[in-house]
């Protein structure tokens, strides 16, 4: 393991190790660096993972994303940029003298998304603007959505209102603006 995590330290890449019981035995210092002040969280967060790969698929209460019976994927957010994706794989015989090693690997902030929440919108009038952008009218957009044109109008008129434009040809440059961020 050690002459793994020297591997990992040569080429700069972020890891943790752990034991299977989630005490947490090795940070690197480029893991340190990407955790920035969300590191307790983070570590908490993590030594959770460790116990949850070591007890395998049945006992994760973090839900993996892919997994294999000893080797688990989380996303971890932070609070200060983006996310974390954390990939986590026992070394050695599944008993208590194996370690588990997660690699951290960076998830940057989506900007279309910290835009939209900068303005507040929900989750369903993102879906509208989105929809919106792309020429859909407002019957198509209820439709899609199999929502009544009532409440596409009033979810329409939310995201006019708070992304400060009064047409879709509008709200069609706002977002092509947003995706060239």
């Amino acid at each position: 393991m050690l002459a793994l995590a020297t591997i990992l330290t040569e080429f700069g890449l972020p890891y943790i190790r752990a034991s299977v019981r989630g005490e947490i035995l090795e940070v690197s210092p480029a893991a340190s660096r990407q955790m920035g002040s969300d590191e307790p969280q983070v570590l908490r967060e993590l030594a959770e993972l460790a116990r949850d790969t070591a007890a395998g698929p049945r006992h994760w209460r973090i839900p993996p994303q892919r997994s294999s019976p000893r080797a688990a994927e989380a996303r971890i957010g932070l609070r200060h940029c983006g996310a974390l994706r954390v990939r986590a794989v026992q070394i050695g015989s599944p008993d208590a003298d194996s370690e588990i090693l997660m690699v951290l690997s960076p998830e940057p902030p989506d900007p279309m998304r910290r835009l939209f929440e900068a303005r507040q919108l929900t989750e369903r009038e993102r879906e509208i603007a989105s929809l919106l952008s792309t020429g859909r009218a407002i019957p198509e957009v209820a439709a899609d959505l199999s929502i009544s044109v009532h409440t596409a109008k009033r979810h329409t008129e939310r995201v006019y209102a708070k992304l400060g434009v009064h047409n879709r040809a509008e709200l069609a440059r706002w977002m092509g603006q947003l995706s060239q961020v």
